[in-house]
This record gives structure tokens, C-alpha cells and sequence, in this order.
């Protein structure tokens, strides 16, 4: 649930489309819902801008589903981080045997989003296909975002995907799944239920560079939750301090972006050089990509810590999903 869909809510109070009582009993599930193994935070979205994800490593496929559905049912998408392709195959068929289920039972599906979200699955790739054919222009070495990855990794996740009958969740939580409703992408290794949005109208923009093309699965999942947010992304990919001519072709795009992540391994140092060019906030992740005395993206972490550029936001290694987050809150505060 989100600020647009408590304001949805209301008016359709107002409009006399909902009853009071079912839309306080909608809001009464506020802000979690325990299942036992998990406590859903249902309110998330209102609070920070961005719905609850589901970090995978260390949960059962069932559980990730059980969690995705309670999520999915008050957010228009719901994203799940670091799952593993054989993790991810078995969550598809067991989340495609619930929405089966679902559909078949005619269960009311309890969404506050649901009437909302008429975006088409792929229409943010245009947007962001734009944003980086900007950038490819002027020569840099241009790289397509999450979205187009989405559009390009269909098939994958098509193949993975499979429907079948019945699951013991929409028992208990008379919740109508959408059908096709859930497609895994294999680069940033995540799992995204619901469909991408079209980018927000005037919105501010964030770029995203990588040293080297080792980094792009981390870009990719910055990428991602910028655009599942609804603001557009172009993407830099490999230029990193070995060869950093290859940077300058792209300078005006990172100028005219209201955020820059810059996401780099072995020794960090991007960070630092795109930190000393821009007047905007400058987000770095450090990668575990690297030789041994990189020590996994620890000597990175340190050197970007430790930079000249003053300003320089740093987060965990590997740290994709941080690293947007924090773009996100600039970007709130940020006026299109």
C-alpha cells in the first residue's frame, strides 16, 4: 500500500464506490500480517515510497510465495532479491498454482491497486530504450535497463514459468492472483510480481554506470527498483578507470541525471572520479568483483569510503537494492 492507494481508497468512499465498512475493513489489516513464519509489512509503501521486498536467501519457495501474495494483494508489484534460478523456477509454478486457484475459486480480489495499474508489463523499457539511445548518441558505451532486460529475458522466464492447480494460501486469504502475473529476471537475479509501471510524467532521472561489465548484474538490480518506482534510468556500462575516456562521451547524459549510481569492483575508484564531476548526489556500490586482495569487494568498500569526492553516498557491498533505495529518497524530494 502506498500514499496513491489510501488516497484511491478514500475517494472512491467518497464517490460511493466502497462502502465505509469494507474500506475499514481493508484498512484494518494495517500495517502487518502475521503468517508465523513472516510478518508482512503491509504498510511500507505509505511510510518510505516503496512497497516491502523479499530478500529470498535462506526462505522456502512456499514461504516466498505466501509472502509475495500477501504483499502483492495491497501493492501493484512486489519485487523479490537474490533468487537463484532454480529457487525462482519453483516459486513461478507454485505462485501460477495459486493465481490458477484463485481464478478458478472467484475469489474478491482485496487489492487497492488492482483498478490502478493498467500499464502495460513492458511499457517502462520504451521510456528507459529512450534514455539510453540518448546516451548511445554520443558515442558511449550505452547499455538498455532492467525493463528492456525484462522485455529481452521474456522467454527465460516464460520456460520457468509453468500453471497448475491449488495452493493452501488463497484458503485462507480470498485474494485473486492475476494470471501471468510473475516473471523472474535471471542478470539482477530477481523475481517480479506484477507488471513494471510507465515512467511518472516529468519525473527526475538516475543514471547508472559501471566500471566494468563484471558489475552489470548489480546495475541491474539498481535499475530495477528505479523502475519499478516510475522514473526512468539510463545506463553506462563498463568504463571504468583502466580506460576512462570511454566515460566522457556520456558526460552531458550523467549532468542532466538528478541521481548518479556508480558501480564498481576492484579498487572503486569510478566512484570517486564521477563523485569529482557532478554537482548531483553521487550513490557508489562496491562489488565483490576482484582479485584476492580485493578480499570480495572489501578493498573497493574502503577505497570508496575513503574518497576525495566530498559528498559521496556509500553502501554495502554488492548492495544494488540500497543503492536505489537511497535514490529513490533523493529522488522524492526531488521536483520533475
Amino acid at each position: 500500500m502506498d500514499r496513491k492507494s489510501v488516497e484511491d481508497l478514500l475517494r472512491s468512499v467518497s464517490q460511493g464506490g466502497i462502502s465505509v465498512s469494507d474500506a475499514c475493513e481493508r484498512l484494518a489489516i494495517l500495517p502487518y500480517q502475521d503468517l508465523g513464519f513472516a510478518k508482512p509489512d503491509l504498510h511500507r509503501g505509505l511510510r518510505q515510497g516503496f512497497p516491502e521486498v523479499i530478500f529470498c536467501p535462506g526462505k522456502a519457495p512456499q514461504q516466498i510465495v505466501d509472502i509475495a501474495i500477501k504483499l502483492r494483494a495491497s501493492n501493484s508489484i512486489v519485487v523479490a532479491t537474490r533468487v537463484e534460478e532454480a529457487q525462482a523456477k519453483e516459486v513461478v509454478r507454485l505462485y501460477n498454482r495459486a493465481a490458477a486457484a484463485s481464478q478458478n475459486s472467484g475469489a474478491a480480489i482485496h487489492s487497492f491497486s488492482a483498478a490502478t495499474n493498467q500499464n502495460p508489463s513492458n511499457g517502462s523499457g520504451q521510456s528507459s530504450s529512450s534514455a539510453a539511445t540518448e546516451g548511445s548518441s554520443t558515442g558511449s558505451e550505452t547499455s538498455s535497463t532492467t525493463s528492456d532486460a525484462a522485455m529481452a529475458n521474456a522467454t527465460t522466464s516464460n520456460a520457468i514459468a509453468s500453471s497448475v492447480a491449488s495452493s493452501h494460501v488463497l484458503e485462507k486469504s480470498g485474494v485473486e492472483i492475476p494470471l501471468n502475473d510473475c516473471e523472474y529476471l535471471p542478470q539482477p537475479k530477481a523475481l517480479v510480481f506484477g507488471q513494471l509501471p510507465m515512467p511518472k510524467k516529468d519525473a527526475p532521472s538516475v543514471s547508472i554506470v559501471t566500471a566494468g561489465t563484471a558489475d552489470i548484474a548489480v546495475a541491474e538490480e539498481v535499475a530495477l527498483f528505479i523502475v519499478a518506482a516510475g522514473y526512468p534510468v539510463s545506463c553506462v556500462y563498463d568504463v571504468g578507470v583502466a580506460g576512462v575516456h570511454r566515460l566522457f562521451d556520456s558526460l552531458a547524459l550523467l549532468r542532466k541525471a538528478h541521481v548518479t549510481v556508480v558501480v564498481a569492483g576492484m579498487d572503486g575508484a569510478l566512484a570517486s572520479f564521477v563523485g569529482g564531476l557532478l554537482d548531483k548526489p553521487v550513490i557508489a556500490v562496491p562489488t565483490s568483483i576482484g582479485y584476492g586482495a580485493s578480499f570480495e569487494g572489501v578493498a573497493a568498500l574502503l577505497s570508496m569510503l575513503n574518497s576525495c569526492a566530498a559528498g559521496l553516498t556509500v553502501v554495502n557491498i554488492d548492495n544494488g537494492f540500497g543503492a536505489a533505495m537511497a535514490a529513490l529518497r533523493i529522488l522524492a524530494t526531488a521536483k520533475g
